[in-house]
């Protein structure tokens, strides 16, 4: 296997956070620090992104982001007070959606000329109405994920990776059979606190032919 770029489909900022421990680089994904159930991969896709930083509004008490438009949580894009409430100005709001959409259009630039690896790191997520939460994820699942890719891209050189966490919360899945053509399961211990078990991780790039020293694009 040799990967010519690698991206993070979320659901949250761990996937981002092993690809750039791993290969000293600054990763490209439009999904790479935000939080991102399953259904706003499509709705994302479906329109290109036009409506990121459209309608954003806060949750959590306050506390972060909510893209009222795709379901997903913006929760670096924003400055905080000392009080941990989320500020929204103008600029602001510009800046979160100029930001986006370009990582957006580089990531599918590349994916649509590039041999990719795609990474998913657990089912779901703690976005308000986070439709996949709860919900068993299988190989059902990732055929979908596939199939949505293939249509946006055009092609099928590409390689979709679902990462479980073993304890984690969020991690509904339930593989019992084969997996689809080019997909690939794999799995780690889930630590609190921590953005991933890095020995697990390490394992998975060396699995992929991915190396340190012949980083793919970012």
């Amino acid at each position: 296997m040799s990967y010519e770029a690698i991206f993070s489909l979320g659901s949250d900022c761990t996937t981002a956070t092993q690809i750039r421990r791993y290969f000293k680089g600054r990763p490209s994904s439009c999904f790479d620090w935000l939080v991102t159930p399953i259904a706003s991969i499509e709705r994302i896709l479906a329109d290109d992104g036009v409506q990121f930083g459209l309608r954003v509004s806060a949750c959590f008490n306050g506390t972060t982001a909510l893209c009222e438009n795709y379901g997903v949580i913006y929760h670096h894009e924003f400055e905080r007070t000392k009080s941990n409430a989320v500020i929204f100005t103008s600029e602001s709001l510009q800046s979160c959606r100029d930001k986006l959409t370009y990582k957006y259009n580089k990531m599918i630039d590349i994916a649509r000329t590039r041999k990719t690896l795609f990474l998913r790191y657990v089912s779901g997520t703690d976005a308000p109405g986070d439709q996949q939460l709860g919900k068993p994820f299988g190989a059902d699942d990732l055929q979908n994920m596939v199939t949505l890719l293939e249509e946006k891209l055009g092609h099928s050189s590409f390689h979709v990776a679902y990462f479980r966490a073993i304890g984690n919360a969020y991690d509904d899945s339930e593989f019992r059979g084969p997996v689809p053509e080019r997909c690939s399961v794999h799995q780690e211990n889930h630590v609190p606190d921590q953005l991933g078990d890095d020995e697990a991780w390490n394992k998975f790039f060396s699995k992929m032919g991915l190396s340190p020293d012949r980083p793919p694009l970012l």
